[in-house]
């Protein structure tokens, strides 16, 4: 999963991965309100990570496939 991403793009997954196991998990987690987390929001607003992953749609489709992933372990 995380090989397709760019090295920026995986340390964000990685802090993302990081906020579930302290918080934990659920299909409704907003997206915004994720990314507007420390340390993940000092990565840049979420149109500059957006970038990162080719665009929010792409973004969203990380996120989406990260979290079928976890929920599927």
């Amino acid at each position: 999963f995380f090989e397709q991403y760019s090295d920026k793009a995986k340390e964000i997954l990685n802090m993302i991965l990081d906020k579930y196991a302290v918080y934990g998990l659920r299909k409704d987690d907003d997206i915004n309100t994720l990314l507007k987390l420390p340390p993940i929001s000092e990565q840049g607003n979420i149109i500059e990570i957006a970038k990162e992953f080719g665009g929010i749609e792409n973004l969203r489709k990380a996120l989406d496939e990260l979290q079928l992933l976890l929920f599927a372990a």
